[in-house]
This record gives structure tokens, sequence and C-alpha cells, in this order.
């Protein structure tokens, strides 16, 4: 936004960069940073707080869905909540709630009122981690459908991805910069194309007519933030870089 010289006498003066993800890692280097002096170090979450359980689903139960993200472009919530408004057409037990708040809150309750969605979409606020977690629990698959917005704002890692598989939770998000780092496509939930509520709602159907999915996807999701996401392991491999220094 300021230029492409804006870091320059930070990238002169540093001794060494941590990145969150190797697309941090390549706009960095692109920008100037040094190669030799950039180590990946991704943000990591505190697991003891993540209580894990496999998720279920059975055919005409009530489907949770959930996002977590700050209400501005590039969270690209309203392809999600066009997402459900495909599914709703034969899927009238599927619920969907946000958290967060933020400029766009407005146009998106403007947009699910459009679709008919009041009974279905709902918009809880910032709501506290502790909170957040709790309504992790009570979820069964969490979308992240992030998208490049009109100034070019973008996503670096995207933690929630991270946060949702320590509960469990099969995530479906989108091919999004640092995103395919983050999880196992396939394994542990689905990437789809950004800008695209069809292929959103086609996973999130794929999900519920194959219920035998569900139990693989969250032991992988959870085992994958537990290798490589763990806060406590992150720090002993910072506390290395500050020695090495």
């Amino acid at each position: 936004r300021y230029g492409a010289g804006i870091y320059d006498s930070l990238f002169a003066d540093g001794d060494l960069f941590t990145v969150n993800s190797k697309f941090t890692f390549q706009n960095a280097v692109r920008l100037g940073c040094p190669r030799d002096k950039t180590v990946l170090l991704p943000m990591g979450i505190d697991l003891r707080l993540y209580r894990f359980r496999e998720r279920t689903y059975t055919s005409g139960d009530i489907l949770n869905l959930i996002s977590v993200a700050r209400l501005v472009g590039k969270k690209g919530l309203r392809y999600a909540i066009e997402a459900v408004a495909i599914l709703r057409k034969n899927m009238p037990n599927v619920r969907y709630r946000i958290v967060g708040d933020g400029p766009l809150r407005a146009e998106l309750e403007r947009l699910v009122g459009e679709y008919g969605l009041g009974d279905t979409v709902t918009f809880l606020g910032a709501r506290k981690q502790d909170e957040i977690r709790d309504l992790y629990a009570e979820s069964h698959i969490c979308i992240v459908p992030s998208i490049t917005d009109s100034r070019g704002d973008q996503e670096g890692q995207g933690v929630v991805l991270q946060e949702a598989q320590a509960t469990g939770l099969p995530v479906i998000a989108t091919r999004h910069n640092g995103f395919p780092e983050g999880m196992i496509d396939g394994e542990s939930g689905f990437l789809v194309a950004e800008k695209d509520p069809g292929a959103i709602a086609e996973r999130i159907n794929f999900l519920c007519n194959n219920p035998g999915r569900w139990p693989s996807l969250s032991r992988t999701g959870r085992d994958y933030v537990e290798k490589r996401f763990d806060q406590s392991k992150l720090t002993d491999t910072l506390e290395h870089i500050y020695f090495a220094l």
C-alpha cells in the first residue's frame, strides 16, 4: 500500500525475521527481506484450552456451521452466506453462526434478509475466547471463506483454521495464501476456490452424505495441529532462535 521500499530500513537493520507461513515468506522476500535471515515460525495455539471431540453427523439432524472472523471484506463471509442460501433449498435444518463484528455487519445482515435466511444465519458479535471455544464445541463444520479483497488485502496464516481443527471440527476453507499449509486438503477438511459459494455448498453436502468420513477428518485435524501448531513447541523454537542470535 505504501510502496515496495517501505520496509527497506527494517530489512537492513534486522538480524533475523520470522514469518508465519510460506506465503508470508514469499511476500517478504519479494519486498526485499533477506532470504538467508528469514525463518518459518507459525503462530501457535495453546492446545490445553481446546477440548477435542470426534465429530459425527446423522442425516436429518440440525447441521451447525460456524465462522469466526472480523466482518471485513477479506474474510469473504458473503460467499459463505450465499452457500447457506444454496443449502437451504434442500436442507432446511442448516444453521450458520457468525462470530465477530466489524464495519460490514449491516451489509451482511441485509444480505441475509435478501435471501430470507433470518431464521438460519445468526450474528453473535464479538465473543471472548472461552466463549468461542464453547461455540466450536457445539458446531459440526467450520467455514473459513477468506478472499483477496478489492484493496489487495489478504490473510496470512488464518489461525482460526488451527483452532477449529484442534477441537475436531472439519474445516472448509478457500485456497487462499497460507491456508493450504494450515490444514490437509481432503484429510482434515476441504479447500475450495475463492468467491465460490457453490463449491462451499457442495463440500458441505458431500460431508452430510458421507458421515463415515467425519471421525477421520476430526482425528487428522487434531493430529496435524498438535504436530505443527502447538504453542509450547513453537515457543521452544523461538527461544532457540533468540539464543542462536
